[in-house]
Parts: structure tokens; sequence; C-alpha cells
């Protein structure tokens, strides 16, 4: 049973797939990837805003956690005799701090994937940047074609596992207040977003989710130096799934 909040949230992304239902069934191979999509999103979007709150939380508290060592460690370091030990980890600290001064939005990807895949365990993780980055393990992809060399597009089996699937879901993650994503690819599909900032101390905003078609996505212009294409994404189609609301002030940007 659904409460009201996932209820907007499913009810919202459920017109999403319906309106790319069209696509769905051009996907070649030609299986019932509209019913995929649709039985992944009637699992995974309880489970998801059931876990929005928490997931923030464990977010905050592991970009936050860096600092919190090194508030303890001032606690116990002038108790500590052996004050050539104290330096090395002063030392140690100071270069860790080097490696944690940019926290990238890959960083706290990772962070989502393996705190939902710990606490569902009928939820992967996909291959190291294959897409999607997650999937359902009561899904069954025995019978795509194995990943080729030469052929990059469509769904298929990589190293055992989906890639280019349209009923996994994908993990982005933003700084600032809304969601703004630059890839290489328009892939359709179940999106997660969490945004989230430094402010004095490491802060999660928000947890969205989207179903977003390859309507959704805008081509870059290509320069004469690239040679892949680059897609982009706002924050329209999304809605909280903290609150099960779209945002108010985004009419004009659904409309473009």
């Amino acid at each position: 049973m659904k409460n009201n909040r996932t209820d907007q949230v499913y009810r919202h992304i459920l017109r999403q797939i319906e309106r790319d239902q069209t696509q769905l069934a051009n996907l070649a191979p030609q299986v019932d990837w509209y019913g995929r999509v649709l039985a992944t999103a009637e699992t995974a979007i309880p489970l998801i805003v059931a876990a929005a709150q928490p997931l923030m939380r464990h977010v905050e508290s592991s970009l936050n956690s860096p600092s919190v060592v090194r508030t303890i460690w001032q606690r116990l370091k002038g108790g500590l005799e052996d004050k050539a030990l104290a330096g090395e980890m002063d030392d140690a600290l100071q270069r860790e701090q080097l490696l944690l001064s940019v926290i990238t939005g890959e960083t706290v990807s990772k962070l989502i994937a393996d705190f939902l895949c710990g606490l569902y365990p009928d939820i992967a993780q996909n291959n190291r940047s294959t897409y999607p980055d997650l999937y359902l393990l009561t899904t069954d992809y025995s019978g795509l074609p194995k990943r080729k060399r030469g052929l990059a597009e469509g769904p298929a089996l990589k190293g055992g596992k989906p890639t280019s699937v349209p009923d996994g879901i994908e993990i982005k993650s933003n700084r600032g207040l809304r969601i703004r994503v630059d890839c290489h690819h328009d892939h359709q599909g179940l999106h997660l977003a969490l945004t989230f900032d430094q402010e004095g101390r490491w802060r999660a905003h928000d947890v969205y989710l989207a179903y977003l078609s390859k309507a959704n996505y805008k081509r870059a212009e290509r320069n004469t130096t690239a040679t892949t294409d680059k897609f982009s994404f706002g924050h329209a189609p999304f809605i909280s799934a903290t609150t099960g609301q779209i945002e108010v002030g985004l009419l004009e940007e659904i409309e473009d």
C-alpha cells in the first residue's frame, strides 16, 4: 500500500513513462520494455521514497566524517605522550585533506549506490561506467545479446550485467539546489538525483525522481575538437521524493 507521498511520486513518473511508450516499443531487442519499466517503477519508487531521508542523512554524515575525525583528534592528541606519533598523525591528516578538498558528484553517487544496495538486497550495482547504475536482481536479462566490440548501443549484457537498458535506475548528483547534469548519452529510464552543497558543513538538500525519455535531453553543439556528443538535462522533470511535490516556479522550464 502506497502512502500519499509515494502515490504522488508514482503517478508523476507513470505519466512520464506512458508518454515514452512509442520509443520503448521501438527499442531493440524488442521485448516488453514498457512493462519492464513499469515493473521497476512499481518496485523501486516506494523503496526510494522510504529511504530518501535516511539516504540524505547518510550522505551528509559521510561527507562530514573527515572533519569529525579531525575534531576528535584535536581532543585526543593533547593527552598523547608520543609527540612524534602525534606529528605523524597531523601530517597524515593534512595530506588526506588534499584528497578530500574536492568532493565530486561521482563520489556522492557512489555513496548513494552503496547505501541503497546495502538497504535493499534486490537492488544491485552495475559495472563501473555502465548505464544504468542500479538494476533489480528480480529482472531477467538472460535474453539480451552480449555486448560485442564495435557494437556500443542498445540493450545488451556486458560482463554478465545489463547495459543500456531503460528498466534500471540511474543515479545523478548535483551541487546546488537545482539539478543540471551534463553527460555523454541521452539514456532513457528512471533517474534518482540528489542535490547537495557545502555551507560550512556538507548538506544534502533533497532527493528527486523522474523517468527521463530522450526528449528530456538537450544535445550540445559539438565544437571542432569534440569527439563525442554531449547531452544535458535540467530540474523540470523531477519530483521530490521527500515531499511528493514538483517545485514551484518550474512551469516555464517545463514548457520549454
